[in-house]
């Protein structure tokens, strides 16, 4: 493999204890792409709906700006978090992904490195990832119509604030697989005009960032390296598939149809399909004219009952609530297992959401060096939390929180409508005058 030809290559620290994480498996299982899978299994694409909903809740409402930043990298950072739901997403699948700002056409663009193309090389003290090498790869076709594979190594050390060294390697070779022999840069157009060899001073910190899914590494408490979101739940995810699959053979085996002798099938005495289907009867005494109806009772409710647990199951390993997967309704639940669900569920997407923060200062610090400009200090996050709490129910709370005397309205109106003290004054209905008797007099 092309990413232990690379580890090999730099001397990178043992897999196992780097925290390789079993992530080919989850980007596998990310696409479909399963261990266990047969014609006989249909898959519920349960990895994928995990990572989307988790991303989905962590931003769904999510809104950042830079407020001290020039127009151009205000409009870099705008564009870059454009792409921030299906960054999140695949972060959540595969464990983490990295961040790498780049120059392109005179404009700063964010890519999405995915594990599989980068090898951490060291670790600093505080657990990030202070030496790096990105893999990028490119392919064309040399003079006899022959595919060749390029690779270029982006190597990044970050040794303290006054020595940050950026190191450029490409490589030419006739497999997918492997790196083959040193070539020059030049040899893609892309890569022409690149250094081999950068060293920088006065950077504060590398000019990437890891987006971590914040989940304790249960494989190796020493990785910087993240888990996905759906690793301790591999082995429920296979259950869930087959138990599916057993309700598809189920109503597959149920469907309606005709047991009937030789006499009555079609031209060709081929089986019909469907609705036209007929089951010939084998048996030696069978009539002219002789069919039977084949239509058994489907018993699908208990097998539904079984993947409902599965799914409850999956549910808890992962920080969901119940209800995400599976079916809340299948059983009562109490008030207070509710609630503990939902703040679960909250917990793990807080958790999810300081990641993402993070990791975007990062990047906003990157991209600000990368147009040598100096790196905004006010850059504001902000997160929706309806998911622990229902709008409704808050509404009728601030209500009656306004009729009891502890809240003012205009803050009530300035939060259900998201406008100022100023503008909430003015929606206010004007006091009545008090009503005083007429004594006659002008």
């Amino acid at each position: 493999m092309l990413y232990d030809e690379v580890a090999k290559l730099y001397r990178a620290p043992d897999l196992e204890d780097m925290g390789d994480n079993n992530c080919r498996l989850w980007q596998a299982m990310y696409r479909d792409d399963y261990l266990y899978a047969s014609p006989e299994i249909h898959h519920l694409s349960l990895p994928a709906a995990i990572a989307t909903e988790l991303a989905r809740a962590a931003i769904i409402e999510f809104k950042s700006e830079v407020a001290d930043a020039g127009e151009e990298l205000a409009a870099d950072y705008a564009l870059a978090l454009e792409r921030l739901p299906a960054i999140v997403e695949q972060a959540c699948a595969f464990g983490g992904v990295m961040l790498k700002p780049y120059v392109n056409k005179g404009g700063v663009l964010v890519d999405c490195v995915a594990p599989d193309l980068f090898v951490p090389l060291g670790v600093a003290g505080d657990g990030t990832i202070n030496q790096v090498v990105f893999i990028d790869r490119a392919n064309a076709f040399d003079d006899k119509g022959r595919r060749v594979f390029y690779t270029r190594l982006e190597v990044h050390q970050y040794e303290s604030s006054d020595r940050y060294t950026i190191k450029n390697e490409a490589f030419r070779s006739d497999s997918r697989d492997s790196l083959g022999d040193p070539c020059a840069l030049a040899a893609v157009d892309a890569w022409a005009g690149m250094a081999e060899e950068l060293t920088l001073s006065g950077v504060a910190k590398p000019l990437y960032a890891y987006l971590k899914y914040p989940q304790a590494n249960n494989l190796d408490p020493t990785s910087p390296l993240g888990m996905s979101c759906f690793c301790r739940a591999v082995a429920l995810i296979q259950d869930a598939d087959e138990q599916y699959s057993r309700i598809i053979w189920e109503y597959t085996g149920s469907e309606l149809a005709i047991d009937a002798d030789i006499t009555a099938l079609k031209a060709g005495k081929q089986m019909p399909a469907h609705g036209d289907r007929l089951f010939r009867n084998l048996g030696l005494d069978a009539q002219d004219g002789f069919y039977k109806v084949f239509s058994p009772a489907i018993r699908d409710e208990s097998l539904f009952k079984g993947l409902n647990q599965i799914l409850r199951r999956i549910e808890f390993n992962c920080g969901l609530s119940y209800g995400l997967l599976s079916d809340v309704n299948d059983m009562a639940k109490t008030a207070t297992e509710m609630k503990i669900a939902k703040q679960r569920f909250y917990t793990t997407v807080s958790a999810l959401q300081g990641s993402i923060r993070e990791a975007l200062e990062g990047v906003i610090y990157a991209m600000a060096i990368l147009r040598e400009e100096t790196p905004p200090e006010e850059v504001s996050f902000d997160f929706d939390d309806s998911i622990l709490i229902d709008s409704g129910e808050e509404q009728r709370i601030m209500l009656s929180e306004v009729a009891a005397g502890l809240l003012k309205p205009e803050v009530y109106l300035m939060r259900r409508y998201g406008v100022t003290e100023d503008q909430a004054r003015e929606m206010m209905p004007l006091a009545e005058p008090a009503n005083h008797e007429w004594d006659g007099e002008e």
